[in-house]
């Protein structure tokens, strides 16, 4: 089906915004970039003005959202208005009854319509998750398919895959054949989704109709106004007259969800009616034409304050479909000086840049952002229509620079550079003339910078705050680094012929961020790093070659950051390492770390609590990496953290037990236990109120208790417990009890997997589709529902219910065929023996019902957090239902659906009539497919032999068109004379007229 809008409707909107053909688009960068100049030259004036009058620069307090707010605030790009597209889009994604072997649809819409937001929705649906064995997304935008080919070449053939390849701008013929011959080597049923504003683009690269994206509908556009301008409880109980304001804002707006959003985030800091009357009248004067949206973004940009406007513009250094480290980010706007301290307020400078970041995000500046496990922002992107926002009010400040160098102006003070930019020597001459603050690197190509090139680069810039040479192919870093006294920032990571640094580097005084991740040369650090004094961030993850941390570490009071720290394996550096010691100053340490320890410690007990990590609060997440030595049980024991630490991870540990701080820890939320293989018990949980993440692993001879039962039961947020090769953990079974816990996996033997070819079952397609529409699986919301299958005996209920499950089964948690109900409870071990099944297969897991009080109600409340697909073959009375799903169908997770198979349809009336399910009848085949069967059966062809027509037909027709007759008598008619044919067909006459 293809979604559709009045055209009146987009009449309308093609006034205000363009045609996605780009002869029709006036130069929007040279229309604002003359009017960003405009701007600034007026300000400039004032500012001028103003000296002349006496008056001194104010620096704004942009204490913009307290700091608890803006962590509270969820970045959450919540699909509104485009329910009918989300339907649509699910069922062409789950629909594995398709004649291509790999399936393209395009979402095609104007900028800023929702394009990206509604497929990055169905790309984290669950459903999706569980669908496809492997999921991939690529943002192309004006880039090659470099990048894309990269990761279609990654892939592992014959998986069946999703790729979302995100705003497509072009097609260059000659790459899409390319590609689109490597994306052949997936699994029959794989997907790919194009998101795309070029129509043209759309229709050609569709195998199914394009979905065009159409404006938001009033009512829809209005409660997304709401949403981003209003807090939640202000929400619930709606101003009416701030409701009125606000439908006239959202008509200006012409139901773009973008420009929606970011008005919303600017009224959400007006209060008043009156404010939001003034924005009104502000947003009326703009006029009715294409580039209305950008006008909106810029007076969106207009509201920041003043030290946001700077933070702002200084992302323009990146591509517009950049992923933007967060981290990476808010220590470039330290080193550049943007983060104000406020004043009276005790606050890290950290903490501020975090805030101020965080509120770009909650204003919708920033948009696609990805989060830890502990719900932490970690990256995010710009809009395309944003980023040309920045770029024009960052002015000849900031430069992108490539090979041609034709954006540098003599006001230049930031520059990015890609791997397009060979930094020769030509280059170097003319970019010295530029007093550059920033050289940062946005490729994700690596490059390979000379000692010569890097040399004259240092020499050239003597002004630099920040110098990004990341994946240069840089082997040696000259000692001349030492020049650049005022440089701030400095990364180098993934230069791995970097074997150490110059002591010159020490010289660095003002340098508050060294990068030196993925050196996996690099086997020290600085000898006299304590000379660093200013130094905020040290991060060296994933240098492996690193085996010590110089002494004097614990000097650098600053220190914020420090992603490890690693004590050597043997004396044979007594002079020059630093122990654990080093870490007992440094109690402002945020963020994670962690310690690894090579081998034994001399004076374990004192030396491992001379680390304090009790006093570092906050410390976020620890790592603890252990030789497997004696000592390590006094070493943990010593090397408590603070209460406030939500991640946990010990590895390697070769103490006996766990230490009893473990079992004190109210704020940790993931504790992992890895490679313990001394360890006879687990550690004590039972305080761990807030844990929802545990993993233990390779932990072979611990053994659980009783009270690690109990413990485990009692944790009431614990959702994740994943538990492998811990051979005596594995009758945990009773664990499934808690709530809202998914069931505990262990991994099973190994199983060979086989290739089957099955044959599609004659005339079952579209009674299958009429099932599975009754299931209405894509609804994840709707409570536990039942579709029961009837028709008589033999008619094709069992063979219809295995199609659909088949089909269905990877969109569920956990799925169960009990096949012939009926004949079970009475021949085989009751009603007992079908529960057990079923728990078997709901929880992957081995057990009989009978040795659990209360039978399966046990596990009804494990039960109720799993989405699960059951079918009940041939049953034969109400109560068999009852006893496996209960009454009221409430012992499952919403979303769960159960397909019931039955002759006698009235059993399934008490459900009915509550509205727990529906009923779909089978009907007899129709003359053609009966037909069809039968030669299938009898002759091994869907297509009758001369001679046997007319008489299959009458045999046919015998049977009612019963499914399980046909198939019956045409197997044994299979190679038979035509004369044994016709006795068959006196029989079945016979036995008719006898009946």
């Amino acid at each position: 089906m293809q979604l559709r809008e009045s055209p009146s409707k987009d009449e309308k909107l093609n006034q205000v915004i363009p045609s996605s053909s780009p002869s029709k688009k006036p130069d929007l960068g040279l229309e604002m970039s003359a009017r960003a100049k405009e701007i600034r030259e007026r300000l400039e004036g004032i500012a001028a003005y103003g000296r002349d009058l006496g008056l001194r620069e104010c620096v704004e307090d942009v204490r913009v959202e307290r700091r608890e707010r803006l962590d509270s605030f969820v970045y959450d790009e919540e699909i509104i208005g485009r329910e009918d597209y989300k339907s649509a889009i699910m069922n062409f994604l789950l629909d594995s009854d398709t004649d291509e072997h790999i399936s393209f649809l395009s979402i095609c819409g104007r900028e800023g319509i929702g394009k990206t937001a509604l497929a990055r929705c169905l790309y984290e649906n669950d459903m999706v998750k569980k669908h496809f064995d492997l999921r991939i997304w690529v943002c192309v935008g004006h880039n090659d398919f470099h990048d894309l080919e990269r990761e279609v070449n990654d892939m592992e053939q014959l998986q069946k895959y999703l790729l979302v390849i995100d705003d497509l701008r072009y097609k260059d013929p000659e790459q899409w054949g390319r590609l689109k011959s490597l994306l052949m080597g997936g699994a029959r049923g794989s997907k790919i989704l194009i998101t795309t504003c070029n129509q043209y683009i759309a229709d050609t690269m569709s195998t199914s109709p394009s979905y065009p994206l159409k404006a938001l509908r009033t009512e829809s556009s209005v409660d997304l106004l709401m949403k981003m301008a209003c807090q939640e409880e202000e929400e619930e109980t709606r101003n009416p007259i701030k409701v009125d304001i606000g439908r006239q804002i959202v008509e200006m707006c012409d139901g773009i969800p973008l420009a929606i959003r970011m008005i919303g985030s600017v009224l959400f800091s007006k209060k008043t009616e009156e404010e939001w009357l003034h924005l009104e009248r502000e947003i009326s004067e703009y006029p009715l034409n294409w580039i209305r949206l950008s006008l909106i973004i810029e007076l969106s940009y207009g509201h920041l304050p003043s030290q946001l406007k700077q933070c702002f513009a200084f992302c323009s250094l990146f591509p517009g479909d950049w992923v933007i480290d967060k981290q990476n980010l808010t220590s470039l706007w330290m080193a550049e000086g943007f983060i104000q301290p406020i004043d009276n307020v005790d606050q890290d400078i950290e903490d501020i840049a975090h805030d101020y970041f965080m509120d770009l995000l909650r204003r919708n500046f920033f948009q696609d952002c990805t989060k830890d496990e502990l719900g932490n922002v970690m990256s995010c992107k710009m809009h395309i229509l944003v980023h040309d926002i920045a770029r024009m009010f960052a002015g000849s400040a900031y430069a992108r620079i490539s090979h041609s160098l034709q954006y540098i102006e003599g006001r230049t003070r930031h520059a990015s550079w890609n791997s397009t930019l060979d930094l020769s020597q030509a280059h170097l001459n003319i970019l010295r003339a530029y007093p550059l603050r920033t050289i940062i690197k946005t490729s994700q190509r690596k490059t390979l910078m000379g000692g010569k090139t890097l040399h004259e680069l240092i020499s050239s810039f003597k002004f630099l705050h920040a110098l990004d040479l990341h994946d240069s192919g840089i082997e040696k870093l000259p000692s001349s680094i030492c020049e650049l006294k005022h440089l701030r920032f400095l990364d180098l990571s993934e230069n791995e012929g970097i074997v150490s640094l110059p002591d010159s580097v020490t010289r660095l005084e003002t340098l508050q961020v060294l990068k030196l991740n993925m050196c996996c040369n690099l086997i020290k650090l600085p000898r006299h790093i304590r000379k660093l004094v200013n130094l905020r961030q040290l991060e060296i993850s994933n240098c492996n070659a690193l085996s010590y941390m110089p002494q004097g570490m614990g000097e650098l009071s600053f220190l914020r950051t420090l992603t490890d720290f690693i004590l050597p394996g043997d004396d044979s550096f007594p002079n020059y390492y630093g122990g654990l010691g080093e870490l007992n100053r440094l109690n402002h340490l945020r963020g994670s770390l962690r310690i690894e320890v090579n081998g034994e410690i001399k004076d374990v007990a004192p030396e491992s609590n001379a680390a304090n990590l009790k006093e570092k609060n906050s410390l976020v997440s620890l790592v603890l990496v252990f030789a497997g030595k004696e000592s390590d049980e006094i070493l943990l024991q010593q090397l408590q953290p603070s209460f406030n630490l939500r991640s946990l991870e010990i590895r390697g540990y070769g103490g006996t037990r766990f230490p009893s701080w473990m079992s004190c820890m109210p704020t940790l939320v993931q504790l992992r236990l890895f490679d313990c293989a001394g360890c006879k018990s687990l550690p004590s949980l039972g305080e761990l109120t807030s844990l929802k993440h545990l993993e233990i692993g390779e932990l072979p001879i611990a053994e659980y208790t009783e009270s690690d039962i109990h413990t485990l039961s009692s944790l009431p947020n614990l959702s994740i417990l994943r538990i492998w090769e811990c051979p005596h953990l594995k009758q945990i079974l009773p664990l499934v009890q808690l709530k809202g816990l998914k069931p505990p996996r262990f991994p099973r033997e190994p199983v060979q997997t086989l290739v089957a070819t099955t044959e599609p079952v004659i005339g079952i397609d579209d009674r299958v589709k009429d099932v599975i529409k009754l299931l209405e699986i894509e609804d994840d919301e709707v409570e536990a529902r039942i579709v029961g299958i009837h028709g008589t005996d033999g008619i094709g209920k069992t063979t219809i219910a295995k199609a659909v499950y088949d089909r269905l089964s990877s969109c569920f948690d956990s799925c169960s065929f009990l096949a012939g109900i009926g004949e079970t409870t009475q021949n085989v071990g009751g009603i007992q023996f079908v529960q057990t099944n079923l728990i078997s297969d709901v929880l992957e897991q081995d057990g009989d019902v009978a040795l659990f009080e209360g039978g399966i109600k046990f596990f009804r409340d494990v039960f109720r957090t799993i989405k699960v697909l059951i079918v009940l073959d041939d049953v034969e009375e109400q109560s068999h239902i009852d006893d496996l799903v209960g009454d009221q169908l409430d012992w499952f997770g919403p979303g769960s659906r159960i397909i019931v198979t039955l002759e006698n349809g009235g059993i399934l009336q008490t459900y009915v009539s509550q509205g727990l399910a529906r009923m779909y009848e089978v009907n007899e085949m129709d003359n053609d497919r009966a037909f069809e069967l039968f030669c299938k059966h009898a002759l091994g062809t869907n297509c009758p032999i001369p001679g046997y027509l007319e008489i299959g037909k009458r045999i046919v027709k015998a049977t009612e068109q019963v499914p399980l007759v046909i198939e019956v008598i045409g197997s044994f008619l299979r190679g038979k004379t035509i004369e044994d044919w016709r006795k068959i067909e006196d029989l079945i006459k016979l036995q008719k007229e006898n009946s």
